[in-house]
């Protein structure tokens, strides 16, 4: 069972750099848009402000997500280590469920907030806003099944196995 988790969660990895990748693509393939058509033909384009912005929010709650499975959000552990081992282990449980609780609120939130401004449209593009709220409850959602994948591991959220380093900063 644990098996088929990690493999559908190594599709999950690869459809969410799938999505950054075409996120930061769109940002830099319409940002390029407007300068060609703002500054070399002087006419700038509408909705080129709305799709940046809804790109650039896809890519940061994708991208969160993506940091959550690589264990790259900023974490703060100097007191943790001066603790005992027994100390040590508590702790990281009760911040595993710190962290899936207030990620599970934050995906409430986001996704209650993102459903009640669907009736408002995006004047240039004249789609709802959803398209871009979305990513919200989207990220936070993927960052649960990651942060659950931690414990399915039975790893504490956001510390790294030695496997999962990278090669550079095991060797120093």
């Amino acid at each position: 069972m644990v098996d088929r988790l990690i493999r559908a969660e190594g599709w999950l990895v690869r459809l969410e750099g799938f999505l950054i990748f075409c996120a930061f693509a769109g940002l830099v393939a319409i940002m390029l848009l407007q300068v060609i058509y703002r500054f070399i033909l002087s006419e700038p384009l509408a909705f080129t402000e709305e799709v940046s912005r809804i790109c650039m929010i896809w890519l940061v709650f994708i991208g969160a997500a993506r940091a959550l499975y690589m264990t790259e959000h900023f974490i703060v552990d100097v007191l943790v280590k001066l603790l005992p081992a027994s100390i040590d282990t508590a702790i990281g449980y009760l911040v595993d469920i710190v962290v899936l609780v207030f990620i599970t609120v934050l995906a409430y939130i986001s996704l209650r907030n993102s459903l009640f401004g669907s009736s408002q449209i995006m004047p240039a593009l004249g789609v709802s806003v959803v398209v871009q709220t979305i990513a919200m409850p989207i990220g936070f959602f993927l960052m649960f099944l990651h942060a659950m994948m931690f414990v399915v591991r039975r790893r504490h959220i956001g510390v790294p196995t030695e496997s999962a380093e990278r090669p550079n900063e095991a060797a120093g």
